[in-house]
């Protein structure tokens, strides 16, 4: 999973004029802040097919200049995979990003266990799959629950669902 997701950072980005990578197809989900700088999820496909999301961050000495703090593609239950994935924040911050794709039924997801986050629909944007995604920005000062919960509007668990 790790190998396709640098294989897709290397072969959708190029170089532009100022050294700066210029991603091509990648599309800025969810975005936020806090004391320690800035964070993003990114979606995108790689030229294999494969839906990846990614966790940027950026440090308040270099506002907008986000370097991606690590992603995932192809979200399922396979030994390497995972229905979820978490980015962490730069040098010794405990920040951390933490998301994943849910199937449309799922409107919500118990993180830990005293917060639930709304998922929100992925864009229908060319060759993404359908569904929702959810993103979950800690401090530090929580602890995720081994079992995620995703749950529909009528607070039933949903189960997860491959995203290859």
């Amino acid at each position: 999973m790790l190998l396709a997701f640098a294989s897709a950072i290397l072969a959708m980005q190029l170089r532009g004029s100022d050294s700066r990578p210029i991603w091509l197809g990648h599309v800025v989900l969810a975005s936020g802040s806090d004391g320690a700088g800035t964070w993003r999820l990114v979606g995108f496909m790689t030229a294999e097919g494969e839906f990846c999301l990614e966790g940027d961050f950026a440090g308040p000495a270099s506002p907008g200049r986000y370097a991606a703090e690590g992603g995932a593609c192809t979200f399922d239950d396979s030994p390497s995979g995972g229905y979820w994935y978490s980015s962490y924040g730069p040098g010794s911050s405990d920040s951390a990003l933490s998301y994943g794709p849910l199937p449309t039924e799922a409107i919500a997801i118990q993180v830990t266990r005293t917060v639930t986050v709304a998922s929100h629909p992925l864009p229908r944007e060319p060759g993404w799959p359908r569904g929702r995604f959810w993103v979950f920005y800690d401090s530090g000062h929580d602890v995720l629950l081994d079992n995620l919960r995703p749950m529909s509007s009528s607070g039933q668990p949903v189960a997860f669902k491959d995203f290859p």
